[in-house]
């Protein structure tokens, strides 16, 4: 996965830039606030997700304009691609290869990346809901039954959920949940699933990683952490109905994918807890590195690396690491300072200033 060109106009900050990238490594530096994180959240964009940064499309329209456009040019094992994203008041639209496609999620898998970012913290740091969508964005793009069966259970649950609070008043009503439970039950099985299986195969990669960035110094598991043991939809079915009284009671359903974790413990201890700040960004940083080599597995694909202010907070030995960890890979690095990369990189170097590529 290689991008050959990108073309913004009224993006964020930017009113037109164009670039043609490095093939290997692209360092982005300049002073703060000049529009580096947005040269990177503009190519995130193209994997069909949200931004990392917000969830208002319009922040990312250029103030005082209607609509912004980006586009790239891209090569993967299919052959070359165009995508271009229009983002205006009604949300955002894409063409791929001249086409018109019917929503953003449409676009899983046809374009491939892995983004870092210190807002990724949140991994580490918040609550389950930042590590459900961790493993959900990487399983949606890899997986397309995935996708349907999350969008799925998570209608199925807005509906059970909004007439678990009309039963209290409204008892009759009572016997529309086995309705809701039934096509709760499906897509939860699969989605538990799939979660299973994906944490146990990154786990091991997860804790390499975390060996070589801490200089095996230290170990970093993870597991999938889920109030039952439900695996089947009869399994499902069986918790549902147990469970009833005490949901109704609630007025919202208190088991599910919906209410999992990913545990994330460093030298056997909860890393959101005990982890220092360094740990904890080498966590949530090996987690990214690791989710790259799971895309790379199952779909032969290299993802582009988008790395947003990593390499100020790690020392050299990890910095060195992360440097060849990612070699061989299209990779976009900000920072203030190239000098914080060495000589390592190679590649190119653009300097951006008040939303102007100016070298």
């Amino acid at each position: 996965m290689i991008i050959k060109s990108l073309e913004y106009r009224f993006f964020r900050n930017y009113e037109h830039l164009f670039l043609n990238p490095d093939e290997g490594v692209n360092v982005i530096t300049g002073d703060n606030a000049q529009g580096k994180t947005n040269l990177i959240e503009g190519v995130w964009l193209f994997t069909g997700c949200r931004s990392f940064r917000t969830r208002t499309d319009m922040r990312l329209v250029k103030t005082d304009s209607e609509a912004s456009r980006i586009k790239t040019v891209f090569t993967s094992s299919d052959g070359e691609n165009e995508e271009e994203i229009t983002v205006d008041k009604n949300g955002r639209s894409v063409v791929f290869n001249g086409v018109k496609v019917p929503s953003m999620t449409s676009l899983f898998g046809k374009f491939r990346a892995v983004v870092f970012s210190p807002v990724m913290l949140s991994l580490v740091q918040q609550g389950p809901e930042e590590r459900r969508k961790f493993v959900d964005i990487t399983l949606c793009e890899l997986d397309g039954k995935y996708a349907r069966a999350l969008a799925a259970y998570n209608r199925s649950l807005v509906q059970r959920n909004a007439l678990l609070k009309d039963v209290p008043e409204h008892p009759e009503l009572a016997d529309m949940l086995d309705v809701w439970d039934s096509s709760l039950c499906e897509a939860a099985s699969y989605v538990t699933r799939m979660r299973r299986r994906y944490i146990s195969l990154l786990a091991p990669k997860v804790a390499e990683v975390y060996s070589g960035i801490s200089s095996e110094r230290e170990k970093l598991d993870i597991g999938y952490v889920s109030r039952s043991e439900c695996v089947t939809p009869a399994d499902f079915y069986t918790l549902y109905q147990n469970t009833r009284d005490e949901d109704i009671s609630r007025g919202s359903t208190q088991n599910g994918p919906h209410r999992d974790d990913l545990s994330i413990d460093i030298d056997t201890k909860a890393a959101r807890v005990y982890g220092s700040q360094g740990q904890q960004r080498s966590a949530a940083l090996a987690l990214k590195l690791a989710e790259g080599l799971m895309i790379k597995d199952a779909s032969g694909e290299e993802p582009v690396v988008l790395l947003d202010d990593v390499m100020s907070e790690l020392d050299r030995s990890r910095r060195d690491f992360v440097l060849n960890h990612i070699s061989g890979r299209q990779v976009f690095i900000t920072c203030c300072d190239p000098q914080e990369l060495g000589e390592k990189t190679g590649g190119r170097v653009f300097t951006v200033k008040d939303g102007k590529v100016v070298s």
